[in-house]
C-alpha cells in the first residue's frame, strides 16, 4: 500500500480535531471544560489533539501507543531510513551492533513449529551444558515451546537473560528414546560479524562478513591473519546482504586494505558540517588481487567501504547493484528509553557521489539524483553511477535457485534443513571418518541412489509427497543445500559455506577473474 495513502487518513483526523477546537472556541457555551482550550501558544496542536482524545473520546485508549504511530508516520514522511524504535526493538539493534549478548549461545530456525538447533557457539554456555546442533527444543524451564505456534522473538525472549541466571531446556534428540533436559548457566556470549574465513584455493581466501559491528575490524585483522598465514596471495570479501552497522568500524575494515592516507568517505548535512574519514595506518592486506562480491542486500557501512575499495581501484566489484541507502542517522534517546533515529547527513564517496537512491516525500525536497550517468573515480577509472554501488562485473541471479518448484515446496516445510541435521546426527561420525576435512567433502561427497531414496523415504515418513520424478528433475539444487546444511553442523559456518562455494555463480565468476588476472 502506498505510505501516502496511509498518511492522508491521519492528517484528515488531525485537520477534523482542529475543526473540532474551532468548534470549541465558537460555541463555548455548548461545551464545558473550557480549560482544555487555555493552554499556552508553545504546545503544539499533536499535544493538544492527544489530551482532547484522553479526555472526550468515546472508549478507553492508550494515548502513549498513539503517540508511538503518531511519531512513527511523522518520519515516514521524512525520508526511508528516518526511524522510531520502542525500547524492545532498540535493546535488539544494539545487541547486532555490539556483538555480544547475554544468553545460552545457540542459533535455531523454527521449522514446521519446532525450534531446532542448528549451531551451538563455541565456548559458549550452551556447548559446555552438552546442547548439540540438530537438537529440538520442546521445553524451556516448563512452557511447552513445541506445535504452538511459538514464534522467533518469544523464544529469543525466553532464552536470553542476565548472566549467572539459569534456564533449562529439554530438548528431542535423534538416537536417544526419551527427551532430554539441560541446565545452562547463561553468560556473555560472543557473536562474530565474521560469518565464515577459509581457502577455496591454494592462494585465494574467502571471507564472509555479515555487518559492522562494535568488534568487526579486530575480527577481520584475525581472519586475515589467519588466512595469510595459509598462504593467501588474493581475497573474495563477501558483503551480499551487509546491511551495514558502523560508519567507523567500516572506516577501519577499508583500512587494512588501501593503502597510504585515502579517503573513504565523507558526510554533510544542511545542519551537519563536512566530515571527512581517511585511512590512517598500515593494513595487513594492502597489496594482492581482492574481488568484493555485493547484491541488492548490500547497504549503508557495507556500501561504504565497497565504493571506496572499487574508486581508488583497490578492489574489483562482482554481483549486482547495491541497496543505495546513503543516509547518515544520528540515535536521540527518548525520556521512556525510546529512540528516534533522525537523518541529519547524507555518505559521499571519494569522488563525491551520494550512494542514496532518490526517494520522494511529500514534505522534503530530495538531493539525491542519478542524473549524473558517469563519474571519474580518484583512480581516473569511469564508472556509471544511477544510486547505490554499480558492480564492475555483473551476475545474474541464481535462476535454478530462484525457480524450483521443488526447492521452494521443500523449503517452505522446513524439510531440508530438519533431514539435513538429522542425517548428520545419524550418519555425523560416519562422513568425518570418511572426509577428513570440510573442503573434501565439498569436493568428493554425492548424493547416491542409496541416498536419494533414504531422502524419499524420510519424505515418506514425515507426510510430504515428492515423487521420483521430481527429485531426477529439480534435484540438483536441492541436494546441493542439503550438503551445505550437513557441512554446517559437522564443521561450522565455515563448513556451510565452503560447500556453497562450489555452487555460487558470484563466486566461480569471482575465482574465473582472478585467474585471468594472473594470467
Amino acid at each position: 500500500m502506498d505510505r501516502n495513502n496511509v498518511w492522508k487518513p491521519f492528517l484528515y483526523s488531525l485537520l477534523v480535531a482542529g475543526g473540532m477546537l474551532i468548534g470549541y472556541k465558537i460555541h463555548k457555551d455548548l461545551y464545558p471544560q473550557q480549560e482544555l482550550l487555555s493552554r499556552q501558544r508553545t504546545e503544539t496542536k499533536i499535544d493538544t489533539l492527544l489530551q482532547l482524545i484522553q479526555e472526550r473520546y468515546v472508549d478507553s485508549i492508550s494515548t502513549e501507543k498513539l503517540l508511538d504511530i503518531a511519531i512513527r508516520k511523522l518520519l515516514e514522511e521524512l525520508d526511508p531510513h528516518s526511524a522510531y524504535m520502542d525500547r524492545e526493538s532498540l535493546e535488539e539493534a544494539q545487541i547486532a551492533l555490539e556483538g555480544d549478548f547475554e544468553g545460552i549461545g545457540i542459533q535455531f530456525y523454527i521449522v514446521q513449529d519446532t525450534i531446532m538447533v542448528i549451531q551451538v557457539f563455541p565456548g559458549g554456555p550452551s556447548e559446555f551444558a552438552g546442547l548439540r546442533a540438530g537438537d529440538k527444543i520442546i521445553k524451556i524451564d516448563t512452557l511447552n515451546v513445541a506445535g504452538v505456534g511459538i514464534t522467533a522473538d518469544k523464544v529469543v525472549k525466553l532464552l536470553r537473560g542476565k548472566r549467572g541466571s539459569q534456564v533449562n531446556v529439554t530438548v528431542l534428540r535423534t538416537g536417544t528414546d526419551t527427551p532430554l533436559t539441560f541446565t545452562i548457566i547463561r553468560d556473555v556470549v560472543h557473536v562474530s560479524s565474521i560469518e565464515a574465513a577459509f581457502m577455496i584455493d591454494d592462494s585465494t581466501g574467502y571471507i564472509r562478513l555479515s555487518n559492522f559491528a562494535q568488534n568487526t575490524a579486530d575480527e577481520l585483522r584475525e581472519a586475515l591473519q589467519g588466512l595469510l598465514l595459509r598462504g593467501m596471495k588474493q581475497l573474495i570479501l563477501d558483503l551480499r546482504g551487509n546491511p551495514g552497522g558502523y560508519l567507523q568500524v567500516a572506516v577501519q575494515v577499508a583500512d587494512e586494505f588501501l593503502p597510504g592516507r585515502k579517503l573513504v568517505v565523507y558526510t554533510e548535512g544542511r545542519n551537519h558540517k563536512r566530515q571527512e574519514f581517511y585511512t590512517s595506518r598500515k593494513g595487513l592486506f594492502e597489496k594482492g588481487k581482492m574481488v568484493v562480491l555485493i547484491d541488492e542486500g548490500t547497504a549503508s557501512a557495507a556500501e561504504i567501504l565497497a565504493s571506496a575499495l572499487q574508486e581508488w581501484g583497490r578492489a574489483t566489484l562482482i554481483g549486482r547493484p547495491t541497496f543505495g541507502k546513503g543516509l547518515v542517522q544520528e540515535q536521540y534517546m527518548m525520556p521512556d528509553k525510546s529512540a528516534v533515529r533522525l537523518t541529519v547527513a547524507r555518505y559521499y564517496t571519494p569522488s563525491g557521489r551520494s550512494l542514496q537512491k532518490p526517494y520522494r516525500s511529500p514534505l522534503v525536497e530530495s538531493k539525491d539524483s542519478a542524473t549524473k550517468t558517469f563519474f571519474i573515480t580518484p583512480a581516473g577509472d569511469t564508472l556509471y553511477h544511477e544510486g547505490g554501488v554499480q558492480p564492475d562485473i555483473y551476475v545474474e541471479p541464481d535462476t535454478s535457485l530462484m525457480l524450483n518448484p521443488l526447492l521452494h515446496k521443500l523449503s517452505a516445510k522446513g524439510a531440508l534443513v530438519q533431514f539435513a541435521y538429522q542425517y548428520a546426527s545419524k550418519f555425523g561420525n560416519i562422513i568425518k571418518r570418511t572426509y577428513s576435512d570440510p573442503e573434501v567433502f565439498a569436493d568428493e561427497w554425492r548424493p547416491d541412489n542409496s541416498f536419494k531414496q533414504y531422502f524419499l523415504s524420510w519424505l515418506k515418513q514425515n507426510k510430504i509427497s515428492v515423487s521420483e520424478e521430481e527429485l531426477q528433475r529439480f534435484g540438483e539444487p536441492v541436494f546441493n543445500l542439503i550438503k551445505a546444511h550437513i557441512a554446517r553442523q559437522l564443521w561450522g559456518t565455515d563448513g556451510f559455506y565452503i560447500v556453497r562455494s562450489r555452487h555460487d555463480p558470484a563466486i566461480k565468476k569471482a575465482l574465473e577473474f582472478l585467474q585471468q588476472a594472473q594470467t
